[in-house]
């Protein structure tokens, strides 16, 4: 019972989110991120600018308080980039994830709503919110 209520939507979300992301990323092209530039490009960059409240990269500075909640997202990224990877492999790893812990994370919470009996439309809940 527990293999088939926490390991099968396991795998099932981490194939259909693998799916996902090589479509998307299958000629290496980035998305882009309009006025924000992109964080996935050069996340140690990004992360020394946001790692203080003062950004001294602007002119004289300015305080910038909603850049520190970045932060710890662009440490993060930034260990694949020290390690080598592409701009485009941060990225799709980052969807990646990001899409697999939306997928799963919709089909725990409904399974803890519905209960462990309504397995399929959890499953749903969670194959709906990821697309």
């Amino acid at each position: 019972m527990v293999k088939r209520i926490y390991i099968t939507p396991l795998l099932l979300f981490l194939i259909l989110s693998a799916i996902l992301i090589f479509c998307w990323f299958r000629f290496g092209f980035m998305y882009g991120g309009g006025d924000t530039g992109l964080p996935t490009y050069n996340p140690q960059a990004a992360f020394n600018i946001t790692k203080s409240i003062w950004w001294d990269s602007l002119a004289p500075g300015i305080p910038v308080a909603q850049g520190l909640t970045s932060a710890p997202v662009l440490f993060i990224l930034s260990i694949p980039q020290s390690l080598g990877a592409s701009p485009v492999f941060i990225q799709a790893l980052l969807f990646f994830v990001l899409l697999f812990m939306m997928g799963y994370g919709m089909y725990l919470l409904a399974l803890s709503i519905f209960g462990k009996s309504q397995f399929l439309l959890a499953i749903s809940a969670g194959v709906f919110y990821l697309f």
